[in-house]
């Protein structure tokens, strides 16, 4: 009774506290499983956008293997130049046995991220000195807020994931010393996103720079080493990726919309804004109060910035700096990083959040709008959950793969697919496969993928997607191609629409094997056409081009990328965007093709073009014109010719100096198949049998520079690319042959080596605080003080009730807790204790 009568009012505050935190916390549970349940009603999302999470463990494996293999199993092969989930991927690769299903992984993926999220905000506005109801209103706001809406309903649950560590980065940093421990697990699930890490994970690895904490700079920078490296490879790749003016112009966000977090071009909160607009108003509000009542803040000051820029670059073309911006897009192709700019608004909602805590800290009533507005955020989610945008992966017809080597084809094959009119997005046959046939269809455009695939839908013609490895087609009536979403990313024409849903048959076919010799070399001035197993004659190596019969190398410049618009009938376009509606279009080039005659093209005279014309070609301000060419052809420019127009439709791929008599594709070739097994998806064995001594070796899989063949002598037979898409060498010996995907292998090798850094790192720093941990427990002041303590504080109990009289214990009394005599200004001891 007398120490609790002696703290009271300390214990009264303490508990106070505690209920405060205790409500807080049982409210943002509530939260979270409202969040959780809305996104998960509906089962394994598909048919939504980029969702693609298998229906189940047996059908697809290697769900978290797709995460850090930098070399993929899709299509004909493809890189994944920038692995930033690598670290995930280990973890669900070890952990998958222990989560039943699909559907299990997806609430703990939704746990994560409401947990992340809510956690980290507490922490902000709580260092903010905001109390516990009106903490829990912007927790609240920055978990149901239609910015992370829209993201979860794209299947972009990583960048929420993104989104909410940075709010734990930016609380960390309102601490007096923020803590390497807590910094470096945030910034790295920052960083599983591309383009938080490029701001979010640069910023805090500057930060780790600049103050000298090198385990935390070491740690970031070998975490996004792989994606350096592979981004630093693949740059002109990467270049390479469809970027429009009419799809920037698409992504911008209208002013009205940016400023309530809304505004995505597929308009997937329009529903929810209709309840949460004035809510998010409201939050929109008191952000721009604490703005004005915390100006004379650094911290206020700085996120006002970085919220009012992102803010703006999100408007794009449609906000105050639209012409700054069109030119960025046109000059600058590597901001394509951040094409949808609807993602930059997650910074202006951080901003809303921080600048809402000042306002909240200094005008405390605020709690009575705020908590209102958080409610109705949630019924916002409750009315219009996300979860009613895709479609349950249960309620698909199971496809049964054939258990065969090789690439089988999916029809429809141009995604998004919509399933009996509902849902729009990913095949979710089509995800990818380690083990047994792989799917040839892409989602996005490309050659020769999408011509195989096109030529089979218009015209019946399997042979391209043979030559391609398919040895299995499969025809789905159950899906359709969405045409709203694809005619905003295929280049139109006459039928288009017809041409997506073109009925097919399922079959199977003969395929060219993984690894074959071809009996003789041939040269081609186009090779589009993969069966004939030619090199074009820009790939020779210079130190090989007398063997292939030229005199000198062949020098080509490929056609600028067309970036302006996807209408051909408006001016010129990316001719790759053609490929779907006019198969006989394909080339590995891209160039541009047109069906107007009002926009010239701008060529160099006096060259040879590598042109398709139906109708004619004529040039701008002369006479010159040239008809129908039946194909691809090169022709010759004259002199005075610098800018063309089409009458018809034309595509023009090529500058070059390449000699018009080198036929288009080289003629019909033998080939002998060889066995072969895929050990990895970058590495390929081939046994080459004794007395086999054919000058090319064929490898059915994307071209990349960084495929390398070695056999156990040391040779390295020289690499081409064949038929502008696979790999070629020339004289390879005979026995085993190792192909390695050089580049796959060291990003994996360096995955492995930050993975087991990061792993001791977390085994070092919980270690250390254990011990800090057992040290602050077991370490106390001496016996004797501890008694010392005691005594006073009976006796000045006992003495504020009039029980003892205090002249009595003065010398205890007079005693500080370290047992010494306490002094006065004067240095003597005083008289009596002024505490009692």
């Amino acid at each position: 009774m007398w120490m609790t009568s002696l703290r009271e009012p300390a214990l009264k505050r303490m508990s106070k506290w505690r209920f405060e935190t205790v409500l807080l916390w049982i409210a943002c549970f509530v939260v979270a499983c409202v969040f959780i349940w809305t996104s998960a009603d509906n089962g394994v999302p598909a048919l939504r956008q980029d969702w693609d999470m298998p229906r189940s463990y047996a059908a697809e494996p290697g769900y978290f293997r797709g995460m850090y293999e930098p070399w993929l199993p899709v299509g004909l092969g493809a890189p994944q130049p920038y692995p930033t989930m690598f670290l995930l991927g280990f973890a669900g690769r070890l952990l998958a046995p222990l989560i039943p299903s699909p559907w299990i992984l997806l609430l703990l993926f939704l746990a994560a991220i409401a947990a992340l999220t809510l956690i980290s905000s507490a922490r902000l506005l709580s260092s903010l000195k905001v109390p516990a109801a009106i903490t829990f209103a912007g927790a609240t706001f920055a978990l149901l807020n239609p910015w992370v809406y829209t993201k979860l309903v794209a299947g972009h649950f990583i960048m929420v994931a993104a989104y909410g560590a940075t709010i734990g980065i930016v609380a960390e940093f309102l601490r007096p010393q923020p803590r390497a421990r807590v910094l470096i697990p945030l910034t790295i699930v920052a960083m599983m996103q591309l383009q938080w890490m490029l701001l979010v994970g640069g910023a805090v690895f500057a930060y780790f720079l600049l103050r000298r904490r090198w385990i935390g700079a070491v740690t970031l920078f070998l975490v996004a080493l792989p994606s350096i490296l592979g981004i630093i490879a693949y740059h002109d790749q990467l270049l390479g990726t469809p970027y429009l003016l009419s799809w920037q112009r698409n992504q911008s966000v209208a002013p009205s919309q940016a400023i309530v977090l809304g505004g995505y071009f597929a308009r997937y909160a329009d529903h929810m804004l209709g309840i949460a607009r004035i809510p998010v108003v409201v939050f929109v509000l008191m952000a721009a109060a604490g703005l004005v009542l915390g100006f004379k803040h650094r911290l206020v000051r700085w996120s006002a910035a970085a919220m009012t820029l992102a803010l703006v670059v999100a408007m794009g073309a449609k906000g105050p700096l639209a012409p700054l911006y069109l030119f960025v897009v046109r000059t600058i192709p590597e901001s394509g990083v951040f094409r949808e700019l609807y993602d930059l608004l997650a910074f202006a909602a951080i901003g809303y959040l921080i600048l809402y805590g000042f306002c909240a800290s200094r005008v405390r009533q605020l709690s009575l709008v705020a908590l209102p507005a958080a409610i109705a955020l949630l019924a916002s989610w409750v009315a219009y959950p996300p979860a009613a945008f895709w479609v349950n992966a249960a309620t698909i017809p199971r496809l049964h793969i054939a258990p065969a080597r090789g690439r089988f084809a999916l029809f429809p094959a141009f995604q998004p697919l919509t399933f009996r009119g509902k849902g729009s997005g990913a095949d979710p046959n089509a995800q990818v496969r380690f083990h047994g046939p792989t799917a040839l269809n892409g989602y996005l455009p490309g050659f020769p993928i999408d011509v195989a695939l096109a030529r089979y839908a218009l015209y019946g013609d399997p042979r391209m997607l043979g030559a391609l490895g398919v040895s299995m087609i499969y025809d789905r009536p159950y899906f359709e191609s969405d045409p709203l979403a694809l005619g905003q990313t295929i280049a139109h024409a006459a039928g288009w629409r017809a041409a997506l849903n073109h009925p097919v048959e399922s079959a199977h076919i003969s395929a060219t094997p993984l690894a074959s010799l071809a009996d003789h070399l041939a040269l081609a001035s186009v090779a589009n056409d993969p069966s004939r197993t030619a090199v074009f004659v820009a790939d020779v190596p210079t130190d090989l081009a007398n063997r292939f019969g030229l005199s000198r190398p062949v020098a080509i410049a490929p056609i600028p990328l067309q970036r302006t618009t996807v209408d051909a009938d408006e001016g010129w376009v990316d001719a790759r965007l053609a490929f779907v509606t006019d198969p006989d279009l394909g080339q590995a080039f891209g160039g541009a093709y047109t069906q107007t005659a009002r926009r010239p093209l701008t060529l160099p005279p006096g060259q040879r073009v590598l042109a398709f014309i139906r109708g004619a070609l004529v040039a701008e301000g002369s006479r010159w014109r040239i008809g129908t060419t039946q194909g691809y052809r090169w022709i010759d420019l004259p002199g005075n010719v610098s800018a063309v127009r089409c009458l018809g439709s034309c595509a023009i791929a090529l500058v070059g100096n390449v000699d018009p008599h080198v036929p288009r594709n080289g003629p019909p070739m033998n080939l002998s198949g060889l066995r072969s097994r895929r050990l990895a998806p970058w590495l390929i064995r081939v046994e080459i049998p004794r007395g086999k001594r054919e000058p090319l070796l064929r490898i059915n899989e994307a071209y990349s520079p960084y495929w390398v063949a070695i056999t156990p002598s040391g040779a390295r037979p020289p690499h081409v690319r064949i038929d502008t898409a696979l790999n070629g060498y020339l004289d390879p010996p005979t026995g085993t042959t190792y192909v390695v995907q050089v580049m796959a292998l060291a990003q994996l090798a360096i995955e492995l080596f930050a993975a087991f850094w990061c792993v001791a790192l977390a085994a070092y720093l919980v270690r250390q605080y254990g011990r800090a941990v057992r040290a602050s427990t077991t370490r106390g002041p001496p016996f004797h003080i501890v008694l010392h303590r005691i005594m006073t504080t009976h006796i000045k109990s006992r003495a504020s009730r009039g029980l003892i009289r205090t002249e009595n214990f003065r010398g205890l009394s007079q005693r500080s807790e370290n047992g010494e005599p306490r002094r006065s200004a004067v240095g003597a001891v005083p008289g009596n204790d002024r505490g009692v």
